[in-house]
């Protein structure tokens, strides 16, 4: 499917919640473009910080902020969660990913 979506000047984004960190090494031979949502322990099992040192040249990668930490966490507490997914997500430069 992946193959057709790029066939055709498509970007192949893959949407799977949970557990992704043992298919993640599948997920990027596919040839994926994009995969969301990456998401923290306890909803998942792998921080964005992980992914990015894997696979951050050849995915945008999206997540780390839950919906359930928008509508429960005091203001501080979700910033402080925001700073570290941006922290993590913009860490280093693309050279220093691999």
């Amino acid at each position: 499917m992946i193959d057709i979506i790029h066939s055709t000047g498509g970007y192949a984004r893959i949407h799977s919640h949970g557990r992704l960190k043992d298919i993640l090494d599948d997920i990027a031979a596919m040839g994926a473009d994009a995969l969301d949502p990456i998401e923290p322990p306890p909803q998942g099992d792998v921080e964005l910080a992980y992914v990015r040192a894997r696979h951050g040249k050849q995915m945008t990668l999206f997540g780390n902020l839950e919906i359930a930490d928008i509508e429960n966490l005091p203001t501080e507490q979700f910033a402080e969660k925001v700073k570290r997914a941006l922290d993590q997500g913009m860490a280093g430069t693309a050279g220093d990913l691999y």
